[in-house]
């Protein structure tokens, strides 16, 4: 077994020991309420402030049925090129416009860019699409209300099922394909039209790579026939036994070729 207290540095140890002592990981089992005071107390304890020249106003948007609470971040120097619609994490059951508020205020002051935090409903007492339905309606009202390209932000709520870390793997390698392409758009490099094939390349590696491997991930933790399961293993013997395949095993599995198919992708 991996001994992270060589593998891990001081600063990151810290900063874990810090995380523990507010957010210890048994708080999963807490009711969902004590799940929620826990982690808003975490996120006091680890409150930065805000940057210089930057203000924060705290409204709603109004819908048929319900407002939805959002925050508007400003800078003092500020760039219309964009505005930024940003998605706080916290498993869609945590969260909102405190829980992330230093952040979004330096995103917005390193960006120039204004920045809405929107504080969408949370499960288990509003079930999905609610939380989806919210981020929509603060979209369409970004949309109508700054007449500039729209950059959509956020952190992770755990939207997929990561089994084998296949979704940690695959996020990263959107994030390295987005940032040539959102940079090359921000700076007047390239066209509108490179998000869209970022879309079209992302989607096809998490479609037939990301989660064909997670599902059928999933469905081998939860077979019960041993027949079945020593099958399975049998085959990744026989596989682990040439070299050949157990290369191309590889390059699958750490999403190599997922890279090079997605890139082919026009």
């Amino acid at each position: 077994m991996a001994d992270y207290s060589k593998l891990i540095d001081a600063e990151t140890w810290a900063f874990i020991e810090r995380t523990n002592s507010w957010y210890p990981p048994e708080t999963i089992d807490y009711p969902i309420a004590e799940q929620r005071r826990t982690y808003d107390s975490m996120c006091r304890e680890f409150f930065a402030g805000y940057p210089d020249n930057v203000t924060a106003e705290t409204t709603d948007i109004a819908t048929p049925t319900h407002a939805i609470p959002i925050r508007i971040y400003r800078s003092a120097s500020p760039d219309a090129s964009a505005v930024v619609l940003y998605c706080h994490g916290g498993g869609f059951i945590l969260g909102g416009l405190d829980s992330h508020d230093d952040f979004c205020a330096e995103l917005c002051v390193r960006t120039g860019y204004d920045l809405i935090s929107v504080d969408y409903r949370l499960a288990p007492e509003h079930l999905h699409p609610a939380a989806f339905e919210d981020v929509r309606a603060a979209f369409e009202w970004v949309a109508t209300t700054y007449a500039r390209p729209i950059l959509l932000a956020g952190d992770s709520a755990h939207a997929n099922n990561p089994i084998g870390g296949m979704g940690m793997n695959g996020g990263i390698h959107d994030g390295i394909n987005l940032a040539e392409k959102l940079a090359a758009v921000i700076h007047g490099e390239g066209p509108n039209e490179l998000l869209d094939l970022y879309s079209r390349q992302r989607r096809h590696a998490a479609v037939k790579y990301v989660q064909a491997q997670t599902i059928s991930n999933k469905r081998l933790m939860e077979e019960r026939d041993p027949a079945v399961r020593q099958a399975y293993f049998d085959e990744l013997r026989k596989t682990a036994e040439n070299l050949d395949s157990a290369r191309a095993y590889m390059r699958r599995a750490a999403l190599f070729d997922s890279l090079r198919d997605a890139a082919a992708v026009t």
